[in-house]
């Protein structure tokens, strides 16, 4: 009798062990908007995976063996659960709590009209903090690339196409030196780490001196 209640108390600790041997790994901290994959891991040869059950807010955008890869639409807290089933038929879970951070929300203020030559601020507004503003200005006459990328604090000014200097932390000054249509991009980094989505305006430079009526957005 003694023998088999031991026996049977192995079994026991050995059947809850073995589930406590099955993982989750991924990140836990993650921002939001942002893909991040997870995975689980089996101990016992005698378990399977079942299912994942998703919390409200996660997406699924993938999922092949062991992976699932998600997208959280939210900041928050979310936990994911990996179920599986032992070969008597005996369910056991997993739990992973996930920390979805804030993505920054940006938006550029100013005139989408402008003449060339002359100053003109624009501004990024955000949603949050940001610890990192990244300008850059796109400008192509002829079908070439006269001005392309980023305008960081140590970038030189380009005379024939484009003078900028910084007013303020979220803030760029440009003077247009030629007529055209230029690109203005700008995207932050907030002091989580997370990255925002690129905001692009399209701004068209005209010759001729300054005019109140060119205040309003491009036709």
């Amino acid at each position: 009798m003694k023998t088999t209640v031991f026996l049977f108390l192995q079994l026991i600790v050995f059947t809850v062990f073995a589930q406590n041997q099955n993982v989750i790994k991924g990140d836990n901290t993650v921002c939001e908007g942002t893909k991040a994959t997870y995975s689980y891991s089996i101990a016992d040869k005698n378990v399977k995976f079942k299912d994942w059950v998703l919390p409200e807010g996660a997406e699924k955008l993938t999922e092949s063996k062991n992976k699932i890869t998600l997208q959280f639409a939210k900041n928050g807290t979310y936990e994911l659960q990996a179920n599986f089933i032992s070969d008597d038929n005996v369910l056991s879970s997993k739990t992973f709590k996930v920390e979805v951070m804030a993505q920054p929300k940006l938006n550029i203020a100013g005139l989408d009209r402008v003449y060339a030559k002359s100053d003109n601020i624009f501004e990024a507004n955000s949603n949050s903090e940001a610890d990192v503003i990244k300008w850059s200005v796109y400008y192509t006459q002829g079908g070439v690339d006269l001005l392309h990328g980023s305008l960081g604090f140590t970038a030189k000014n380009d005379e024939n196409v484009v003078m900028f200097s910084y007013p303020s932390k979220k803030a760029i000054l440009l003077n247009f030196r030629r007529a055209g249509v230029y690109e203005i991009q700008v995207s932050s980094k907030n002091k989580n780490g997370c990255i925002s989505s690129t905001q692009k305006k399209m701004i068209k430079a005209y010759l001729g001196e300054a005019n109140p009526e060119l205040t309003s957005n491009m036709p």
